[in-house]
């Protein structure tokens, strides 16, 4: 489920909403959170149409489902570029380790995040 908001955000401010959770009637709604073992602070980077996101923690340890938040929340702000919500690259950095895994991108349904498949791929021999 998507929370409505009366302007597009920046990457950001999205994710400070996210982080919030959900209120009680949003959660009466239906709205609900992977996110509640991420504590601390989510680091931001944005370029053109990407977003790289700062992990606090391992990323082994967040759930699926939060990531898939996490990705489709930074896909929908406000990103330079404007790509569409699915073509914006979302990488992950865990805080204090080197290199980014990535890019993910949120589905057009717009509630999972599916990984950059190749753009081209060896054809079978036969």
């Amino acid at each position: 489920m998507s929370r409505p908001t009366d302007t597009t955000l920046d990457p950001r401010e999205a994710l400070a909403l996210l982080l919030e959770g959900p209120t009680v009637a949003e959660q009466r709604q239906g709205f609900a959170t992977a996110l509640t073992n991420v504590a601390g602070r989510v680091g931001v980077d944005t370029g053109d149409g990407s977003v790289t996101l700062t992990l606090p923690l391992d990323a082994g340890r967040v759930p699926v489902e939060a990531i898939h938040q996490l990705t489709c929340t930074a896909a929908n702000a406000r990103i330079p570029g404007g790509r569409p919500v699915t073509d914006v690259d979302v990488n992950f950095r865990e805080l204090g380790k080197p290199g980014v895994w990535g890019p993910l991108h949120c589905d057009i349904a717009g509630y999972y995040a599916r990984p950059e498949q190749p753009s081209s791929q060896a054809s079978p021999s036969g």
